[in-house]
Parts: structure tokens; sequence; C-alpha cells
């Protein structure tokens, strides 16, 4: 052992050689050592303040305690310099591990002045004793590292905060609307593409929010024609959010296939929205001319995806129901075609009403093909032969009457001018329903609103415009009369309260001024209206299955506006 320690470390005193060493030549020297005694006693002196000192002020008075040639003890000095090793050696030994106090330990520890273990979030101290473990504010910032790398090494999933957008959340009620609109309110139009809406749609709706808003809208607003007085409904909310990602997407024009089919679908959904909405038939016919737009890009583009557009779209989902096209009431038609020529001779006069004149030729083309002779044996004007399958009238119906490019027409197939409006009621002998040609002339209508110029349209829509929204209730009336017996199944079975209101609103607009009688040119629509009217109230959720059979069984409802018990 080289050196001797006491009070652990705290002093340290010069080995035992060293101290012989100093004996073998205080024998050898006269009385003149005891003038080193001051000496001695510094150097005692100095001993005893080093038991005060840290170990940093343990290793400065080393330095003083050196074996130098100029110390103030020779003897040792002089044995030192004998044995470089030995001293290099004793150097080395009397240079002690250094204390570090730690100031980090936790608030209880340091209360308790015990040892901290310093161990984060809690030491061990204070885990055994049960009580919170709180560290200053220094702790946090100089072992910030260790705490992050125990943290990432902890087996406990982290929350890592991402840069990219959250995806769209959604609600237990918007879930009940996609619910909706997967068991009724998806389109039903065309008809053999419902497995498209219900499966095809809803599967890419995730990928495009804006879609999927398009379906929680359409299901919000058909669900609430079967509430009363809904006033917490989302639809209209997510008709905006809707809304605003189309117009997004149209900012990326021209898009790509996948995308512009989403954009179509989307398109179809809101116009269907609209046409639940009681003040929606402006947006419904907007939202159809965005259908048309998109239609006619992906058939010239040739846009594969979702929607497998064909030009004779609409007239296909109807080919079957052509086979068995039940018989117009006579009486009922040659009043409606009365009252278009009335108010088609009356634009006669005007030359700027170009897309009023057109929509009335195709309204006259809706009822005049369905007409028969009235002078063959034992015909009524109430009654007429059934148009069934396989019977002679069918076979001649088809003949030459393909399904039109509605989609793609620019011009009507029947023009204003053609037409004989003061005997338009007047049937040849040999004249045979023509139901195709109704059909055609029926979504011909619908694809003039969606298809002519913007502002054309704007002013049919107009309140000012008197000689518009006279056209437009004709418009709505021939739908009532007419399309309930074309559309297939599933299309019975969509509400039309929000169209009863559309009509409603458009024939208070008509009103009589001092030049012209208006209100005349809307006598027969109002005659169905009143029908109408008078069975929603009894049921709320009227459709056209339920116009389809009063106009079987009791058309005479509709000639006389009387009421009809559901």
């Amino acid at each position: 052992m080289c050196e001797d320690d006491l009070f652990e470390g705290w002093l340290s005193v010069p080995s035992m050689e060293c101290l012989l060493d100093y004996q073998t030549q205080t024998q050898l020297e006269d009385a003149s050592h005891l003038a080193m005694e001051p000496g001695i006693q510094q150097s005692n002196n100095r001993d005893q303040t080093n038991l005060r000192m840290g170990v940093g002020e343990v290793d400065q008075s080393y330095g003083s305690y050196s074996m130098g040639a100029n110390s103030e003890y020779p003897l040792i000095a002089a044995s030192a310099q004998s044995k470089p090793d030995a001293s290099a050696a004793n150097c080395a030994a009397r240079k002690r591990r250094g204390h570090t106090k730690s100031r980090l330990g936790c608030l209880g520890c340091k209360k308790r002045k015990i040892k901290c273990q310093e161990t984060w979030p809690s030491c061990a101290n204070c885990i055994k004793r049960g009580c919170a473990c709180s560290y200053p504010t220094v702790f946090k910032y100089t072992q910030h590292d260790r705490i992050v790398s125990d943290a990432l090494g902890d087996p406990r999933p982290i929350v890592r905060l991402s840069d990219t957008p959250k995806p769209p959340t959604y609600n237990a009620n918007d879930m009940r609307l996609f619910h909706h609109f997967l068991v009724t309110a998806h389109p039903n139009i065309p008809a053999e593409y419902e497995e498209v809406w219900v499966r095809e749609v809803p599967a890419v709706s995730h990928y495009h929010e804006y879609l999927m808003h398009a379906i929680l809208a359409i299901a919000g607003s058909h669900l609430d024609l079967h509430i009363d007085n809904p006033t917490t409904s989302p639809a209209l909310k997510h008709r905006q959010k809707a809304i605003k990602g189309l117009e997004e997407a149209f900012t990326r024009w021209p898009p790509k296939a996948h995308e512009a089919h989403v954009m179509l679908a989307t398109s179809y959904l809101l116009a269907f929205q609209s046409a639940y909405i009681p003040d929606g038939f402006l947006d419904h016919v907007l939202s159809l001319r965005g259908c048309a737009f998109l239609s006619q890009t992906i058939l010239s583009h040739q846009l594969e995806g979702v929607f497998s557009i064909e030009p004779n779209m609409h007239g296909a989902c109807a080919e079957w129901k052509m086979e068995n096209f039940p018989a117009l009431d006579q009486q009922l038609a040659s009043d409606g075609l009365h009252s278009i020529s009335r108010i088609a001779l009356r634009l006669a006069t005007y030359s700027t009403h170009k897309i009023e004149r057109a929509l009335i030729t195709q309204l006259a083309e809706c009822i005049r093909p369905l007409l028969v002779p009235l002078g063959r044996p034992g015909l009524s004007p109430s009654s007429a032969p059934a148009v069934t399958a396989g019977s002679d009238m069918l076979a001649a119906a088809f003949l030459g009457k393909p399904f039109e490019d509605l989609l793609l027409r620019s011009e009507p197939a029947v023009q204003f001018e053609e037409i004989s409006w003061d005997t338009i009621t007047e049937v040849p002998p040999d004249r045979k329903p023509e139901p195709l040609s109704s059909f055609n002339a029926l979504i011909a209508s619908a694809v003039i609103i969606s298809t002519w110029p913007h502002e054309e349209v704007l002013r049919l829509f107009s309140p000012s415009n008197v000689l518009g929204s006279i056209v437009l209730a004709h418009f709505c009336c021939v739908r009532f009369v007419i399309a309930p017996l074309s559309v297939p199944e599933p299309v019975k079975r969509a509400p039309m309260k929000a169209l009863v209101e559309w009509m409603e609103k458009i024939l208070d607009a008509v009103e009589d001024d001092d030049e012209v009688q208006w209100t005349k040119y809307v006598e027969w629509p109002q005659k169905i209206l009143t029908t109408i009217r008078y069975c929603l109230n009894q049921k709320r959720n009227l459709t056209f299955g339920d116009l389809h059979d009063i106009l079987i069984n009791d058309p005479a409802v509709f000639r006389e506006g009387r009421l009809k018990e559901l």
C-alpha cells in the first residue's frame, strides 16, 4: 500500500518510505532541525485546513506540498529527486476520483435529505413510499436527452404528429345517413345502374370526400321528407361541402378518367337531392347541366369508369317498360294538348323566346304520339287500346323509332314551326300510338334546359318572365301525367313533395296584368295541381307510383280537378 487514506479520502499523508528517509537524515544533522519547527507547524496547520476543504481544494494543497528542489523540506526533496519513479507514482496515487454533488434529485428526496436515484418519471424512493415524485424544472432541461431516449424505448405506443392532413371523420348520424342512402335514397335512374349506385359509388366515395358529402346530402334531404319540421338536418351542410369539393375538382380540368366519373356521380347526386328541396328547382336544373356537360366529355373522350355511359342510356332503361305501356286517358291528353297549343300560339308572336318555343314543342310531342283515332268502332274519348306485348300497335311503335342519342343531339327532333298548332288534337285514322316517341320527347324536354345557353335558361326561370313561368308550369304538369306511365318500378318510389311545391310557386308567379289575362293559360295545370295537392295532404310521402295508380284507375280526377281519396 503506497499511501494511507484517512477520513474516507479527505486527507492524505506522504508514504512511510519518505518518513523513514527523513528520520535517517535528522540523526546525522545537527540541532539545526529545530529551526524547522515553525515550518512543520505551518504544514500541520495546512493539513488541518485540508480537513475542511473539498476534493478540488485538496488537489490544490497537494500542489503546494510538492517534493521539488525549492521545497522547504530539503531532505525530503533530495529523497524525492533520488527516486523520481516513486515520486511520480505517489503523485498519481494522490489524485483522487472527484465527487460531484448532484442537485437534480426530486423534491421529496431533498426534503428527506436522502440520495435520489433521479429516475424519470418517479424515483425508487417515491415509488416505495407511494407518494408523488416531482422534479425541479432544471432537471427537465438538463436531462432532456435521457428523458427522450427513455420515452422512445418505452414499449407503450407513442402518438406522433404528422404534417399530412387527417382523414375526414364522420359521426353516428353520418353513418345513419349512409345506410339510408344504400337502402332507400340512392338514385334510381337509369334502372340498370342501381347496382352501381349501391356498390361502386359508395366504394369510391371513401377516396373522394366531396362524393361522400354528396351521398350524405341526398340521404339527409330524402330523410327530411319523412320528418315533420326538421330543424337540425345536416343535409345542406353536406351539400355545401360537396359543391365546394366539386368546384375544386373543376379547377384541375381536364380530369383523369377516374375522377371524371366521380364528378359525374357527384353532379347526379346533387341534382337528385335538389329534387327533394322545396325551392331547389333552379339548383336541380343547374346540376343537370353539369351532368350533361360531364356526360358529353366522358363520351367524346371515351373515359372509362364506374359509369359506362351509352348515348341511348336513358332510352335503354325504359325499353322494358315500353313493352306493356298503359293507355293514356284520351280526354286528359286532349285537354293537355289544347292548353299547350294556346300558349304556343301566344309564343308564335314572340321571336325572342326561343327556349320557351323549343320546350313547349317537346311537351306537345310527349302527349301527341299517345293519341289514337276516335273514329274507330267502340272507342270512346276516355278509353284507348292498351299497348301490350306482341300487339300490332307495339310492333308498329318500335319500327323505325330507336332510342335517340339525346346527350349529344344539338337540336330537337321536332321544331316549333313543324307543328300545326290549330289542329294539334286531330289524329289520322291509321295513327298508331308511339310510346317511344313520347318517352324521347320527355327526355328531350329535360335536355333542353340542361344544354341550352346559360343566359337563356336563367331568363326562363326569371320571375318577371310570365311566359317562361307558364311554360314551366306545363313542364311540371306533363311530367306528372306522362312520367308515371313510362318510368320503371324503382323510380315509382321517388317522392314528389318538392316537385308539387315547385309547381305551386310557379303558378303563384302567374298573375293577370292590364294587357293580358295570363291565368287563363294555366287552367289545365291548375286542375292537375289541385288534385295532386289534395293527395299530398292525405299522404305526405306521395310517390310517382301513387300517381300511376290514379292515372290507370281513375283518370277523371285530373280532368275534373276534383279531390281523390287515397
